[in-house]
Order: C-alpha cells, then structure tokens, then sequence
C-alpha cells in the first residue's frame, strides 16, 4: 500500500524504533526477518520516521520533512514514506489497520 492511500500512516508502537551506533535506524525485532535496519545518513529518516505517529495525513508528514529539510524535494519526501509502507508489514494506519 502507499502511503497517500493511508489516511494516517504509522509505525505501529509494538516494534518501537531504536537508533544504532552506526546511526542506523531499527524498527522492529533483531531477529532476522522480524525487523528492518535502514539506513540515515542525513537524519531524514529519523524525521520520517518520527512524523509515522498516526496522527499525521501523507502530506502532513511530507510537511513535517520538508521543514527540517527543506531543500529535500518533495516527491522524495512522499517517496520515502511509501517505500516505508512497503518494506515492512509494521507501517499501517489506525483506519485501516484496525489499530
């Protein structure tokens, strides 16, 4: 699903997100296949990241991006949280994920 099809996009809380030494970001269990490590060079996934509370509309959370990065195009913004929606089976929504 992408994320402008979810009405409020979150990562669910039962995975929580931790930040590696490397800087990494960590949603989910270490057990393998269980979790994701993604990459954050910059911080902005962090943000992203952050912003997938479920309280947030697409273009909310895309804003929430945009106004700590804001020479980040904003396709890329929306691609980011859509590429977050796919990855992983712990991105949903309160409305649609009956959470």
């Amino acid at each position: 699903m992408r994320a402008e099809q979810m009405l409020r996009p979150r990562i669910k809380p039962e995975h929580g997100r931790h930040v590696t030494i490397d800087g990494n970001i960590r949603i989910g269990a270490t057990v393998h296949r269980l979790g994701v490590e993604i990459q954050d060079p910059d911080g902005r996934v962090r943000v992203l990241i952050g912003a997938l509370d479920g309280s947030r509309s697409p273009d909310k959370i895309v804003d929430v991006v945009l106004s700590d990065y804001p020479g980040v195009p904003a396709a890329d913004a929306m691609q980011q949280s859509s590429d977050c929606a796919r990855s992983t089976p712990m991105c949903g929504s309160p409305a649609n994920s009956g959470g």
